[in-house]
């Protein structure tokens, strides 16, 4: 099964949807679900855009983007950028952006 579709899938089992309700909201054949979880077939945008926008939810929450999880990383990444020498910190602004100089200090 491919990534996204397992999140999609999970995600909506964990709220109670059925295969057929998938289907039925998609307007797609029975096995279309199926063959997500066969590796078959996987989710396109469109779809999953459709699944979000009828059970009100987020894409993110819907393909299993954890906010939490990526706010943690951003805080670390951040911390470990505050805590580089000022030498590192100011060639990792430079590389962000290469047509201007990072302001001295």
């Amino acid at each position: 099964m491919h990534q996204i579709a397992g999140k999609v899938l999970e995600f909506l089992k964990s709220n109670g949807v059925s295969d057929a309700e998938i289907c039925r909201i998609l307007g797609a054949k029975k096995d279309k679900v199926n063959n997500w979880r066969i590796g078959r077939s996987k989710p396109t945008v469109e779809e999953i855009i459709i699944l979000a926008e009828h059970f009100a939810v987020p894409l993110d929450e819907l393909v299993g983007r954890d906010k939490k999880t990526q706010d943690k990383k951003e805080r670390q990444l951040l911390n470990s950028f505050m805590a580089a020498p000022p030498a590192v910190q100011k060639a990792v602004l430079k590389a962000l952006r290469p047509d201007s100089e990072p302001e001295e200090q």
